[in-house]
């Protein structure tokens, strides 16, 4: 208990500060070294808001409890990933497929399924007609309608540039070439086996799996407040801050958005790293973890190179400074680092939220992080690096 307490300690120290400092109103952090117990950790209170308008339903300003549920945003993007690389394992596709020989009405015809995950397609970010589905409550069935039209940015693996939509499309590849829908093959294939029962994407009618709200965490969403960006937050109905307005609704939570929609707590998320790190560094897998070593291996190496060096080539400005995998960003060398600036080995991959979360697994120390806030300005900020960096410089 001791050494578990003094690995989180620093870590800990600096989030209750973040805290005291309304810079955050409450986090839950969790870590373990070399898949030992974790130390876990939780202080403060979810978002302080109270509009009903912009709570959804959920409670503002609740004690934070290490169970908390937490509605994770982009760190959803390496489970979607997983559930393709799963397939791929399985030979029922493979990374080279073109994505229209699934998906016979997508535009994009060049657009193999592995440039969907390494976010190397030229698809966008986001597409007009988005924030209107959301606004009518559309089912996901017809984001994937809109999506399969999207124009591409430039030709395939020349360049690289982050993408929801691409990963949203990787999904509607596993639901066609599974016959289920993505929500039940991750609770079938990964939350059930690996035990993470507080883990959930969306809630589709007849789930065999119930929403728990209350435990889940209310995101910071209050009307006049200013982010970072300087934009003043407003209703529910603005989208200030993209799919985050309906970040506490029922509608967004239900939704099992592939991108962006999934539900954990630290605990689970840790539970997911850890596995991928047990099988990269010991090619053993956690039991019930249904990814080989071969397959983690692939999607824990960078494979965004060919593109930077296409860019480079043809002398146009590199989209993304950032380094891919299929599914999770590494803090390869060269690339924009975003797992700490110090501590962290080169081979460190992981996955931010724009919900205000961050998980990493380094090889190197055998460390695992994952941290939860329910503060949208702190994804890609400079807080979680130095938080990054004190968990690293700790072990």
């Amino acid at each position: 208990g001791t050494r578990r307490a003094a690995l989180a300690a620093k870590g800990v120290e600096f989030l209750d500060a973040l805290v005291a400092a309304g810079t955050t109103s409450g986090a839950c952090l969790a870590v373990s070294r070399h898949g030992g117990q974790p130390a876990v950790y939780a202080t403060g209170h979810s978002g302080p808001t109270t509009s009903a308008a912009i709570t959804g339903g959920l409670r503002g300003s609740m004690q934070l409890r290490s169970d908390s549920i937490f509605m994770t945003a982009s760190v959803t993007k390496p489970f979607t990933a997983a559930a393709v690389m799963l397939l791929v394992q399985e030979v029922r596709l493979t990374l080279h497929d073109r994505v229209a020989d699934h998906l016979c009405e997508f535009a994009g015809e060049d657009v193999q399924v592995h440039h969907l995950l390494s976010h190397t397609s030229g698809l966008p970010d986001s597409w007009a007609g988005n924030h209107p589905l959301r606004k009518r409550h559309a089912p996901l069935a017809d984001y994937f309608h809109e999506q399969l039209a999207a124009k591409l940015l430039f030709r395939p693996g020349t360049n690289v540039s982050y993408s929801s939509v691409a990963i949203d499309l990787a999904a509607a590849v596993v639901e066609k070439v599974s016959g289920q829908t993505l929500s039940e093959f991750l609770h079938q294939r990964f939350f059930l086996p690996l035990a993470m029962t507080d883990t959930s994407l969306g809630h589709p009618p007849g789930a065999q799996w119930s929403r728990n709200k209350a435990r889940e965490v209310c995101l910071n969403l209050r009307p006049g407040r200013h982010n970072r960006a300087g934009r003043t937050v407003g209703g529910p109905n603005e989208l200030p801050l993209g799919s985050l307005s309906f970040g506490n609704s029922d509608y967004w939570r239900e939704l099992g958005c592939p991108s962006g929609g999934l539900c954990t707590t630290v605990a689970d998320l840790l539970r997911f790293m850890e596995a991928f790190l047990l099988c990269k560094t010991h090619g053993t897998a956690r039991q019930g973890f249904p990814l080989s070593a071969e397959t983690v291996a692939l999607m824990t190496r960078s494979h965004t190179g060919d593109a930077i060096a296409a860019a480079a080539r043809a002398g146009v400005e590199l989209l993304d400074g950032g380094s891919w995998g299929l599914g999770w960003r590494i803090n390869a060398e060269g690339s924009t680092r975003v797992f700490g600036t110090q501590s962290q080995g080169s081979q460190t991959f992981g996955a931010h939220g724009s919900s205000g979360c961050m998980a990493w697994a380094d090889p190197e120390s055998g460390m695992v992080c994952v941290v939860l806030t329910p503060e949208p300005d702190l994804c890609y900020s400079t807080e979680f690096n130095v938080l990054s960096d004190l968990l690293g410089s700790a072990r």
